[in-house]
């Protein structure tokens, strides 16, 4: 089945935050129109590719190169955003695929803070500072695990 572009922009869910709205709704069009169109990639594929392009991007971190970095951070959040957009578009939901995105997702998020965490200990040498920044961060980590207890256990 082709789906056109007006198929696409109907499958999105209203609402959602700023950036959502108004830029990957409009970022995100061509790359969903070439998946469901013209690859057999599945959402769950989108999920794991968006997710080793982060992984990259905290590569590049770690070894201080920003730029490709953030790019590739970026493009990671772009396939972050199109693969529930796929699955709701082509029909192919799934709670798997809803807890996958939404374990992964806070995860990446943990891996991509420690290049940051690290660079800042080593400009400052402060164990008492990063420990603060450490326990900042373990928000995400709540999140994962919240994620992961709910579709796991139903708590």
């Amino acid at each position: 089945m082709k789906y056109s572009y007006r198929d696409i922009k109907r499958s999105f869910k209203k609402g959602g935050s700023i950036t959502s709205r108004l830029i990957m709704n409009y970022v995100s069009v061509p790359f969903i129109y070439f998946f469901s169109n013209f690859t057999k990639v599945t959402p769950t594929q989108i999920t794991l590719i968006g997710f080793f392009i982060g992984l990259y991007a905290a590569y590049f971190f770690l070894i201080e190169e920003f730029i490709i970095g953030v790019v590739l951070f970026e493009l990671s959040y772009i396939f972050d955003c199109i693969d529930g957009r796929l699955a709701r578009l082509t029909g192919k939901t799934s709670k798997i695929g809803d807890m996958f995105d939404h374990i992964l997702g806070p995860f990446l998020i943990l891996i991509l803070i420690i290049p940051f965490i690290w660079h800042y200990y080593l400009l400052s040498m402060d164990w008492q500072l990063l420990l603060l920044v450490i326990f900042a961060f373990l928000y995400p980590f709540n999140i994962f695990v919240n994620y992961f207890s709910k579709y796991t256990f139903g708590v």
